[in-house]
């Protein structure tokens, strides 16, 4: 999209920080690169420094001058009172995902916060697309029997033999933007997709082409679960061993959602049971596990270290798909990442 003409009376904006050390600033400054803060500075004011949460409670001049603040993890956490002392401030353009951690003193103050989180969906999405369909091969069961002599008599087994990309069922636990863009990715696909989110109605599903189903149901069902539940407390091990012990023969459970909803002592206690069932867990609880944790040691598990959203050069996804916010909001367009006091509530 093109950047709006220069305004007669231009905004100014700051790039904030919790502080400038540790991981956090290393990325911010990976994102916010040379390149990133010359298409801000095209439309806006950009002070050349970098404010941190320190100097913002001092009394940072740019910072109160500001009318755009833009960052990433690591965000200052502002009160009410901070943010009393801030009066030109209008929007936040947060290139990451959730804004738990400091977001609702914000907009209850009626300060936007636009997130780059359907950027980050959309990379979570494309690695679930492709776990999903390996697991719908049970391409890691195949994989772990291709390495034992009695593999071909394990390939005679109708789930082994049938395993397929035909006719597959999916369920997707949580129905939110990443499960939707994983719906969107696999729209003809032969897969049967249910989706458990009480929030989505019957209307909505029909229009997405899915059906709704419940956790317990979507377990005993499905050949493929994919964990997409929002971090709320109230979802801490909702996913239990039972769920997991009910699941077919040669199913896979795939969590890129968050390790403290699913009961991890049951889930390890069903997958040492059931050695046909594959586990992808790309989040645990901790995060990552305890160096005595048997998850390490369990052939039927693959541990990845929290890698499905944006990394590396995907991080540009991100701060790309602020700044392109920060121009349609110049230019007095709609935005497609709002927040709202509403949606955090229920939201990651």
């Amino acid at each position: 999209m093109k950047s709006p003409p220069p305004s007669p009376h231009p905004k100014n904006a700051v790039i904030v920080t919790d502080t400038k050390s540790g991981e956090s600033w290393n990325r911010l400054q990976q994102m916010y690169s040379s390149s990133a803060r010359a298409r801000i500075a095209q439309n806006f004011i950009l002070h050349p420094e970098v404010v941190t949460w320190d100097e913002i409670r001092r009394g940072h001049p740019a910072a109160q001058a500001a009318h755009a603040f833009f960052g990433t993890w690591g965000f200052p956490r502002l009160s009410a009172t901070d943010l009393s002392a801030l009066p030109q401030l209008e929007i936040v353009f947060f290139a990451a995902g959730s804004i738990k951690a400091f977001g609702e003193p914000f907009l209850a103050t009626g300060i936007k916060i636009c997130t780059a989180k359907l950027a980050n969906a959309r990379v979570v999405a494309d690695t679930c697309v492709a776990q999903i369909t390996l697991a719908a091969k049970n391409f890691f069961g195949h994989a772990r029997a291709y390495r034992d002599e009695s593999y071909p008599a394990l390939a005679e087994n109708p789930r082994q033999a049938s395993a397929s990309l035909n006719g597959t069922h999916l369920a997707l636990i949580g129905g939110g933007m990443i499960a939707r863009e994983i719906i969107k990715r696999l729209a003809g696909s032969q897969f049967k997709i249910t989706v458990v989110d009480p929030y989505l109605s019957e209307v909505e599903a029909v229009r997405l082409g899915v059906s709704r189903n419940s956790l317990t149901h979507a377990f005993q069902s499905c050949e493929v679960v994919s964990n997409h539940l929002p971090n709320l407390p109230e979802l801490t091990s909702v996913i239990t061993e039972e769920h997991l012990r009910s699941m077919p023969p040669h199913a896979t459970f795939i969590n890129t959602g968050r390790g403290a909803q699913v009961d991890e002592p049951g889930l390890i206690r069903a997958l040492q049971e059931r050695e046909d069932l594959t586990a992808l867990l790309d989040v645990t609880s901790p995060e990552p596990p305890s160096h005595t944790s048997p998850l390490y040691r369990m052939p039927n598990v693959l541990l990845t270290p929290h890698i499905a959203g944006c990394q590396g050069g995907e991080l540009e996804f991100l701060v790309n798909e602020v700044i392109t916010s920060s121009e349609r909001w110049l230019a007095g367009e709609p935005l497609e990442n709002l927040e709202t006091l509403e949606n955090l509530k229920v939201s990651a």
